[in-house]
C-alpha cells in the first residue's frame, strides 16, 4: 500500500472516495481493496479489524484509459433484466467446494440463484443443474442486460483464449459445455449492460504488457458487455454466494454496481468471524469497466400514467368535497 498508494492518500480524498485502477503485468492479479492502510497491533491473528483500502474507497479497475474513456455507444431498451445460470441444484447441498474448472458439484451456486430471485424483481430467467447448458446461455444471453453466471471457471495463462466457463453437458452435438473465450468473439452482447462471472479465475489469463489481461471477463468486454465482475482466484462456494446475495440486494435499491460491491464485501467482513474474512474468502471479485445502475421495469410512461391518474383523484376528492352536487 505505501509503494503503490502511499503518497496519493492526501489527494486521492480531496475530491472523491472513489479509485479507479488501470493495471500492468503482475498487478492485474492485485486486489487493491484488500491493502492495509496501516499495519497496526498484530499480535492477535483477526482478519475482520484489519484497515483494508475497501473500507476508505469504492475501487474498480479498467482495461486502458482508451478504452475506459471511449464514446459510450447506444443500447437498445432490453425489457429482460437477468439472466441466471447455477451449476448445480439443491439436491447437491453438502460441503463447502471450490469453483474451479472440473467436474464437482458446487451446491452453493443454487442457495445463490435462490437468494437472488427473492430480492431483484423483473423479467428473469433461471437455469439450475442439468438446464444450465451452454447451448441455453447461447441462446437466451443476447436478450438480458444483466448475465449471471454461478459455474465453474478455469484461467489459461499459456493461451488467453483457451480460458473457459463449464456448464453442464446438454443433448445438443454442438456445444461440449465448455465456452471458451475465443467462442466469445462470435457473440452479440452489445445490449448487455453487466455480465457477473460468479466463478473461479475468470479475471486471470495471459498477459500482454500494455494490453492487460486475456480473460474470459476481458471477452465478455470485446462481446459487446461494457461492466464486468470477475474474480481473481478460486472462491469457496459458500463464500461467493453469501457476497452475491448481498450484492443483488444492494443493487435492485439503486446503488451503484461497484459501490453494491463494495458494501457486500464489507458486509461479508461484518458478519464472519475473525478468521473466514481472511481476504482470500471476499477479495477475489473485483469490479471492471463501466459503472452500472440497475433500472427497474417502471418506465417514463408508467410513471406519466400514475402521475396523471393521482391527479384525477386528487380533482375528483378536492369537487365532491368543496362543491357538492345539490
Amino acid at each position: 500500500y505505501r509503494f503503490l498508494l502511499g503518497d496519493l492518500k492526501s489527494a486521492r480524498y480531496q475530491h472523491s472516495s472513489k479509485l479507479l485502477i488501470i493495471p500492468d503485468g503482475i498487478l492485474a492479479q492485485l486486489p487493491f481493496e484488500a491493502l492495509i492502510t496501516d499495519l497496526g497491533d498484530t499480535t492477535y491473528m483477526d482478519y475482520s479489524g484489519l484497515p483494508y483500502l475497501i473500507r476508505e474507497a469504492c475501487i474498480g479497475y479498467a482495461y486502458s484509459a482508451t478504452l475506459l474513456f471511449s464514446p459510450k455507444k447506444e443500447y437498445k431498451k432490453n425489457e429482460n433484466n437477468l439472466l441466471a445460470f447455477s451449476y448445480s441444484g439443491l439436491n447437491t447441498l453438502g460441503e463447502n467446494t471450490m469453483r474451479t474448472g472440473n467436474d464437482i458439484e458446487l451446491p452453493h451456486t443454487a442457495v445463490e440463484l435462490n437468494a437472488i430471485k427473492a430480492v431483484f424483481p423483473g423479467r428473469n430467467q433461471y437455469f439450475f443443474d442439468e438446464e444450465a447448458t451452454e447451448n441455453a446461455f447461447k441462446e437466451n444471453a443476447p436478450e438480458y442486460q444483466i448475465l449471471h453466471l454461478a459455474v465453474h471457471g478455469f484461467a489459461d495463462t499459456v493461451n488467453g483464449d483457451d480460458s473457459m466457463l463449464k456448464f453442464k453437458l446438454g443433448n445438443d452435438t454442438i456445444n461440449d459445455s465448455y465456452l471458451y473465450m475465443h467462442e466469445l468473439y462470435g457473440m452479440d452482447l452489445n445490449n448487455t449492460l453487466l455480465a457477473v462471472l460468479s466463478a473461479c479465475e475468470t479475471g486471470i489469463g495471459k498477459e500482454f504488457r500494455g494490453e492487460g489481461v486475456f480473460s474470459m471477463a476481458r471477452g465478455f468486454t470485446y462481446a459487446g458487455c461494457p461492466t464486468v465482475i470477475m474474480s481473481l482466484w478460486p472462491i469457496g462456494d459458500e463464500y461467493s454466494a453469501s457476497i452475491m446475495a448481498g450484492f443483488y440486494r444492494l443493487l435492485e435499491k439503486g446503488n451503484n454496481a461497484s459501490e453494491s460491491l463494495r458494501d457486500a464485501k464489507l458486509n461479508f467482513i461484518k458478519m464472519q468471524d475473525e478468521l473466514r474474512t481472511h481476504p482470500a474468502n471476499w477479495a477475489s471479485f473485483v469490479y471492471l469497466g463501466d459503472e452500472f445502475q440497475y433500472r427497474s421495469g417502471i418506465n417514463g410512461i408508467l410513471i406519466f400514467s400514475i402521475a396523471v391518474f393521482l391527479i384525477i383523484i386528487l380533482f375528483l376528492f378536492y369537487k365532491k368535497k368543496f362543491h357538492p352536487v345539490t
